[in-house]
């Protein structure tokens, strides 16, 4: 069983002994958690795994992150975009730990309140690379982002007049903009946005730093992005006209499916961005991106045990996402039967039943802060407890 050490407040695991796949996997007939998530390929396997170990240890339902997966999805689009225009949403999860690799790979956070606010800062992650961009922001909310100096997203024009009546002189702002309502700001070339616009550019006290978009989720095509960089160039040419002065920076937001091509979209987006701009004749706005899902939602996998009445005690995986499922902690010749567990049709064995542990694969996003779950981070064979489990009143 893996031992826990106490270390400065932080907690250090004993590792595993390496466990063969290969023979397990035939039994199972089952891909294995190592083919999900490359950090486990040394110490996981459906029959006698350490994962089901983890989850005695910890207790269930239990949430595991790859740090080595979520490393490498930073470094991608760090490499694509430049880590100076990539910032992780938080809203997809955030505790300390997972801030830590997010600052180690030199990316910045959109933060959806003072809480991520807080625990970016904390981490590590400069108070200038932080972006406030809540929905509905508290006045605590704002008041950290102006003591650490962060960017704030105005979604309305009431944040708008409390940003002037309040903020620290030089705060940058930038307006949420969309082609439709849903997107929660601002409608992209509309006489209301433009008269927004020019509030924050008139305020004494506030920076316009650009426009931020919301395009949609689980995205693969390229084409919305293009049609929205397009729409968001003419309406540049708009407001440095009518302002004279350009529009600083687009952010294109997140959505980014799990197997979308960063770098030939960050150089296709770049192409469609430049010829755009020279047909306006304009200065051109810096590209930046906040991905979310796509950076920690295939390093995730969840542990659930089955109960009596053939359901899961875990949260269901309602985040739309596809979540590959395997029995853990024992093997099984059963033949394979779909069902549905944790909200999503999954192919198990046949004679699974209660007691069994159940992993879900991809819930790296958007799941691990429900309920009352441990979160532990892998990497290669080692554990770490980046959250206890929690009591669920709490």
């Amino acid at each position: 069983m893996l031992k826990t050490v106490n270390n400065d407040a932080r907690s250090v695991n004993v590792p595993y002994p390496p466990l063969p796949l290969a023979r397990a996997a035939a039994d199972c007939h089952l891909m294995t958690l190592a083919d999900l998530l490359p950090s486990l390929r040394t110490f996981a396997a459906p029959a006698n795994s350490p994962l089901a170990a983890l989850a005695i240890e910890y207790g269930t339902p239990l949430h595991v992150l790859d740090e080595e997966v979520v490393r490498d999805r930073c470094a991608a689009y760090a490499t694509a975009f430049g880590a100076d225009a990539v910032s992780y949403s938080a809203k997809a999860g955030l505790n300390h730990g997972l801030a830590r690799w997010i600052a180690d790979s030199g990316l910045g956070i959109f933060a959806s309140g003072c809480g991520a606010l807080t625990t970016a800062v904390s981490a590590g992650i400069p108070g200038e690379r932080v972006t406030l961009t809540g929905v509905r922001k508290s006045v605590e909310d704002m008041e950290a982002a102006f003591a650490h100096g962060a960017t704030v997203v105005a979604r309305t024009n009431a944040e708008i007049t409390a940003l002037i009546d309040r903020a620290p002189h030089g705060l940058p702002v930038l307006l949420r903009v969309g082609s439709s309502a849903t997107t929660g700001g601002f409608k992209l070339g509309s006489g209301a946005t433009l008269a927004a616009l020019g509030r924050i550019i008139r305020a004494r006290n506030l920076t316009f730093a650009g426009l931020d978009f919301s395009i949609g989720h689980r995205l693969s095509r390229f084409g919305g992005y293009e049609a929205h960089v397009r729409e968001a160039a003419a309406f540049c040419a708009v407001v440095q006209a009518r302002f004279r002065t350009p529009v600083p920076a687009l952010n294109l937001g997140g959505g980014y499916s799990d197997d979308f091509a960063t770098a030939a979209f960050a150089a296709r987006i770049r192409g469609v961005l430049a010829l755009a701009v020279d047909r306006y004749g304009i200065v051109s706005p810096k590209l930046s991106v906040s991905p979310g899902r796509a950076l920690v939602g295939p390093a995730g996998i969840s542990i659930y045990r089955m109960l009596d009445d053939g359901t899961v005690n875990g949260p269901d995986c309602t985040c739309g996402g596809e979540h590959p499922a395997t029995l853990i902690g024992r093997a099984s010749r059963a033949p394979l039967r779909p069902m549905v567990l944790a909200g999503t049709p999954v192919m198990l064995p046949g004679d699974v039943g209660p007691g069994d542990l159940i992993a879900f694969a991809g819930t790296g996003a958007y799941h691990y802060d429900k309920g009352s779950a441990a979160v532990v981070s892998v990497w290669h064979n080692r554990a770490r407890l980046m959250l206890p489990k929690r009591d669920i009143f709490e």
